[in-house]
């Protein structure tokens, strides 16, 4: 009687897990993975408007990146232009590069990132484009600064409306 359950393992189980080793699987071939593409992400939703903003006429300003920036050359005070810029409660600003690197590859990119990093964050600014536009509801004074190159430095106060 002590045998029964092993016969049973044996007998049953055991051919069962054997045979199915040896089935051809309907799975499809593993993929060439040096060929392999994969799908592009999904872009990042676009911010939505504050509802505190609705009716409420809206400037854009624009803060220029200036050239030779991507050296800590003693040029800290002319990375951004204006480097503090006051703007009203609900207005965008767009920051623009204008800076090839110093070997004139046009490679260089910079951000416009809040030191809180909360309010806001640009994605990187590569030569020649624009950030998308930054909003700024609450009055208050906003440091910011340049992600890659830490010296670029500027400062933008929203006033009430």
């Amino acid at each position: 009687m002590q045998n029964k359950p092993f016969r049973f393992v044996f007998l049953v189980i055991f051919p069962v897990m054997v045979g199915c080793r040896n089935q051809p699987s309907n799975a499809p071939p593993p993929e060439d993975k040096e060929n392999l593409t994969l799908p592009k992400p999904a872009p990042p939703p676009e911010p939505k408007e504050d509802g505190r903003c609705k009716g409420v006429e809206i400037t854009i300003h624009t803060v220029i990146i200036r050239y030779g920036m991507t050296s800590d050359s003693g040029k800290r005070d002319k990375a951004y232009d204006p480097k503090e810029l006051e703007i009203k409660s609900c207005d965008k600003i767009i920051w623009r590069n204008e800076d090839k690197n110093t070997q004139g590859i046009n490679t260089a990119y910079h951000t416009a990132t809040a030191d809180n990093l909360a309010t806001f964050s640009t994605e990187a600014i590569i030569y020649g484009k624009e950030s998308k536009p930054v909003q700024i509801v609450n009055p208050g004074e906003y440091p910011y600064h340049c992600q890659p190159h830490p010296w670029m430095k500027g400062k933008i106060t929203v006033k009430p409306r």
